[in-house]
Order: C-alpha cells, then structure tokens, then sequence
C-alpha cells in the first residue's frame, strides 16, 4: 500500500512540475514576441527618421506580425487560466 501511494505521489509531483514548466514556457514565449515586436517598431521608427519608406514599411509589418503572435500567446495563456 506506502508503495502505491509513493507512486500515485511521484506522479502527481511530475504531472504539477510539469504544468509549471509550460507556464512558464507560454511566459517565455510571450516574452519572446513582445520583444521582437518591440525590436521591429525601432527599427521602423530608425527607417521612418531616414525617410527610408520601403524599410519602415517592412519593418512595420514585421512589428505587426510579431504583435499578433504575442496577443495570441496571452489569449492562449488567459484561455486556459495559466496566468
């Protein structure tokens, strides 16, 4: 019996640590896109100040894309109530 229960243990402390560690992963990933997103934006603002429109265009998309992945990855993370 104390050696099933030590099993049923070792596995609930498995399956917590892991829901840890993708909470804290989806938290990376947000991380990860907030700051490109936010390297892209400077990098129009640069392309903007040199009148370079056809950067500034690219690097806005860019921004944009990026943006959308990180409001994704939130929605994702309040969905499924890992905040």
């Amino acid at each position: 019996l104390r050696v099933k229960f030590h099993w049923a243990k070792a596995n609930v402390d498995r399956c917590t640590e892991e829901v840890e560690l993708l909470k804290m992963e989806m938290r990376w990933t947000a991380n990860f896109f907030q700051h490109h997103s936010d390297k892209w934006r400077q990098f129009a603002a640069e392309a903007e100040a040199k009148e370079d429109v056809g950067r500034a265009c690219f690097a806005k998309k860019q921004a944009k894309t990026w943006g959308t992945l990180h409001e994704q990855v939130i929605t994702s993370i309040q969905h499924f109530c890992l905040a």
